[in-house]
């Protein structure tokens, strides 16, 4: 389960189904819906991002559910951290020195120390003990150890716990590494969600629910002037979606509401409300693939199908 904008996606991590969408995701709408939820006393485990609002609606709705925090969204968190040092370094060369870090350096330090080639082993290498590049180096060990704390501990919550407590006194004291602590706070803020993913009994994960997300923004681009309704349906209805619920003998979600309007048109910026007579190309969103141009361990995880977030941060936000 995800925010997405304005509007709550919730998926069926199990099965790996789209459940439903809603509007709205305040804490009263939250709680008004899984409260009529079928069955809500058969959930036990709800696996969100960090959005607090969930947490008295889990509580509240979903009595007997165990909320988990998303590990992907954990640990990317240790990434911005890392690329605030990236961008703190590169505020203090020229121009041309920021360039060329930016272009060379980017990509390999969000890289895994497993994946690096032996070249980008090499630039980090470089900048251990250099007085410029050096805190390079100590920001790509500290992401590294915390992606670590889940890689190399996923039989023990207790290994796990005691990692992090070396994790975070592990963070140096200068101000350049104030992300990493305020990542520390973090994990502290959800500590309760954030390690119960290790007493889950399956490796959950929203991965599947951020490839959803990614099939409801293509569908929403393309779709200008349908309302809620339509991008819902579209999205629930898909063939692909149909088929796995058919396959696990699972009921359908809540139904498509039957009043109403579906299509809105108006003006927007300029854009005539009706479409020229020569835009005559549709997107078929039931034939749509979200990984087309995405490469495995690049841009998406194979094995989850998690996509990651392909935007580093640019030279504009130095």
């Amino acid at each position: 389960m995800t925010s997405f904008r304005t509007s709550i996606v919730v998926t069926d991590l199990e099965h790996r189904t789209l459940y439903d969408m809603m509007l709205g995701r305040n804490q009263p709408s939250l709680t008004a819906y899984f409260s009529n939820m079928p069955n809500a006393d058969d959930v036990l485990w709800v696996c969100t991002d960090m959005y607090r609002p969930f947490e008295k609606s889990i509580n509240t709705a979903l009595p007997n559910a165990r909320w988990v925090v998303d590990h992907f969204h954990v640990v990317a968190y240790a990434n911005r951290a890392m690329d605030k040092v990236r961008i703190e370094v590169q505020s203090k060369l020229t121009k041309k020195d920021r360039i060329t870090t930016k272009k060379g350096m980017a990509y390999t330090l969000r890289t895994r120390l497993r994946d690096l080639t032996d070249e980008e082993a090499s630039q980090i290498r470089a900048c251990r003990g250099d007085e410029v590049y050096g805190p390079l180096a100590v920001a790509y060990d500290l992401k590294e150890d915390f992606f670590n704390i889940y890689d190399e501990h996923r039989n023990s919550k207790s290994d796990a716990q005691q990692a992090f407590v070396e994790w975070e006194k592990s963070i140096p004291a200068e101000a350049i590494y104030e992300d990493f602590r305020k990542l520390a706070n973090t994990v502290h803020n959800f500590y309760e969600q954030i390690f119960n993913y290790w007493d889950c009994p399956i490796s959950i994960t929203n991965g599947f629910t951020e490839c959803s997300n990614r099939i409801i923004r293509e569908n929403n681009v393309r779709g200008r002037g349908n309302s809620f309704e339509i991008l819902r349906g579209r999205t629930l209805y898909r063939h692909a979606n149909l088929e796995k619920i058919e396959q696990n003998t699972m009921l359908l979600g809540p139904p498509i509401a039957s009043r109403g309007p579906l299509f809105h048109y108006e003006e927007v910026k300029g854009i005539p409300a009706t479409p020229d007579a020569q835009e005559d190309i549709r997107f078929d969103s039931f034939e749509y693939d979200p990984m087309i141009g995405l490469i495995p361990g690049v841009n998406f995880d194979p094995e989850t199908g998690e996509i990651f977030d392909e935007t580093l941060i640019g030279d504009d936000e130095i």
